[in-house]
């Protein structure tokens, strides 16, 4: 749970996840000062993430790699810091 590392103020973005929607979580984050707004449903372009698996998944599908061990020769750390660095958080 985040609620431990919210400060009053902060607000907790989530999506429809049935995991962030359990007993108390509301309560939990604006026990703390803090609040809790939920993404529209089917709204990938309003979740960063979801941009960053969209290119980890193409950069899978270029490389043509099928098992696990060559998958991860292909998914670099460096590789993925160079997409992180260039996404656009805000949009």
């Amino acid at each position: 749970m985040c609620a431990p590392t919210l400060w009053p103020g902060d607000i907790v973005v989530a999506d429809n996840l049935s995991c962030h929607k359990v007993a108390g979580a509301r309560e939990a984050i604006e026990a703390v000062g803090a609040s809790l707004c939920y993404l529209p449903p089917y709204s990938p372009d309003l979740n960063p993430i979801e941009k960053m698996f969209s290119k980890l998944k193409a950069l899978l599908r270029k490389a043509g790699m099928r098992t696990v061990d060559t998958l991860w020769v292909e998914i670099l750390p460096a590789r993925l810091q160079e997409h992180l660095r260039g996404a656009n958080w805000r949009k």
